[in-house]
């Protein structure tokens, strides 16, 4: 039980520092700071979004092949979670304008199927709260950013 509790503190920690970039990039193309240019921020922004989406998408994966077929994780959860990596590769490439609006919507998508896992008992119950803080905040920085004159 310990070492479940270490788990769970060590994911929620990393979790929120992981909503850093995120915070930092879409207030650096929001604000002229004069450190990065609002471009960079804004293609910065996409790529770590699309990183992140695609670590998602690999965390079926991982509970796929660590369970073994176990878990009751189905061939489509691994085509969705392969979906979610390609939705963070195309919102990289593409230009800001389309990306990060496309990676917001691939983030909500995560979102509900992760929800159905959840539901579901295949993933833990502490991790509905995480999902959801760490997918608002990931949303309204692409949306931010999106939205940046």
């Amino acid at each position: 039980m310990l070492q479940t509790a270490l788990v769970r503190r060590f994911a929620l920690s990393l979790g929120w520092l992981g909503v850093a970039p995120f915070a930092a990039l879409a207030c650096a193309a929001i604000i002229d700071t004069g450190l990065v240019s609002r471009g960079w921020a804004l293609q910065a922004l996409a790529v770590y979004g699309g990183v992140i989406l695609s670590f998602l998408g690999g965390t079926t994966w991982g509970a796929a092949l660590c369970a073994q077929g176990a878990l009751g994780l189905s061939p489509r959860d691994l085509l969705v979670a392969i979906a979610a990596s390609l939705i963070g590769f195309a919102g990289a490439l593409a230009p800001p304008a389309y990306g990060l609006p496309l990676l917001a919507g691939g983030f909500l998508f995560a979102l509900v199927w992760d929800l159905r896992h959840i539901e579901a008992g295949l993933f833990p119950r502490w991790y509905k709260a995480l999902r959801f803080g760490l997918t608002a905040c990931a949303f309204a920085a692409l949306g931010a950013g999106a939205l940046s004159p």
